[in-house]
């Protein structure tokens, strides 16, 4: 919200840019910072509730209505969706990126070892033990250095 607070400032609100323009900021300012690490994360029904009640907030300071409007119209208007969907297609986003990795990854070498494992729960430590067989990264990590690859100033 104190993203949200700094744009009204300078014109995010009813009575200064247009609505539209408004509804851009918000949606390439303010919810990528609402939206960050939600690909990767499990939500309850509580902290969704939260984040909907973010972005309701900071779309009815754009549109100047109370905060006991609905926002499904000027979510409409603004063609932004609400934060469930945002989430789902997040996480879904992220689901096909993972299959299509560089073998260089540390996601792609763990993909093998979540897909054999009939539930994992990250919660319960289920990944811990993965640490244990991932190559060393001393092993392969280059060991050439600036000097090596610099020609020689003579």
């Amino acid at each position: 919200m104190s993203t949200m607070n700094v744009l009204s400032s300078i014109g995010v609100n009813p009575s200064g840019f247009s609505k539209l323009l408004c509804s851009r900021f918000y949606a390439q300012i303010v919810r990528p910072q609402m939206e960050y690490g939600i690909a990767i994360n499990c939500f309850n029904h509580t902290q969704l509730k939260s984040l909907e009640e973010a972005q309701d907030k900071c779309i009815c300071k754009i549109y100047g209505a109370s905060r006991k409007t609905s926002t499904k119209v000027m979510l409409h208007l603004a063609k932004l969706p609400r934060m469930r969907e945002r989430v789902a297609i997040l996480q879904a986003q992220f689901l096909f990126r993972s299959s299509s990795l560089p073998e260089d990854t540390l996601l792609y070498r763990l993909m093998p070892h979540i897909q054999s494992k009939k539930e994992v729960d990250v919660y319960d430590g289920a990944l811990v033990g993965f640490q244990m067989e991932l190559p060393n990264p001393a092993l392969t990590i280059p060991t050439t250095t600036c000097q090596d690859v610099m020609p020689s100033a003579a």
